[in-house]
């Protein structure tokens, strides 16, 4: 089963575009845990949601053309921390750990 995270932004002429990215590297897993820990420490600054964002556009492939500025551009203000903690959510396994967990407690 092949797993596959994406982003859906909005370019320069309100258009959507889907940017996926099927292969992450383990070191990826590293960093959103020292993301993890300076924002546990600082709390959410200015340089922390900088890093959150320039992360977030790691994981995709450079051929995507997929940058921290087109994250800031093609989301909306309210769609921006949900985007990108979805993804580092997704990186680190949690979010498939947490849906996982939900339907088995759920069964009767």
């Amino acid at each position: 089963m092949t797993k596959e995270i994406k982003i859906e932004l909005k370019n320069e002429e309100d258009q959507t575009v889907v940017f996926k990215q099927t292969r992450v590297k383990a070191r990826k897993v590293r960093e959103a845990l020292e993301l993890q820990i300076a924002i546990e420490r600082d709390g959410m600054t200015v340089e922390n949601l900088d890093k959150m964002v320039d992360y977030v556009a790691g994981i995709f492939p450079k051929s995507d053309k997929l940058t921290a500025d087109t994250i800031w551009d093609g989301l909306e203000s309210w769609e921006l921390m949900p985007t990108v903690q979805r993804v580092v959510s997704e990186v680190m396994g949690t979010e498939e750990n947490l849906t996982e967990s939900q339907s088995q407690l759920e069964k009767p």
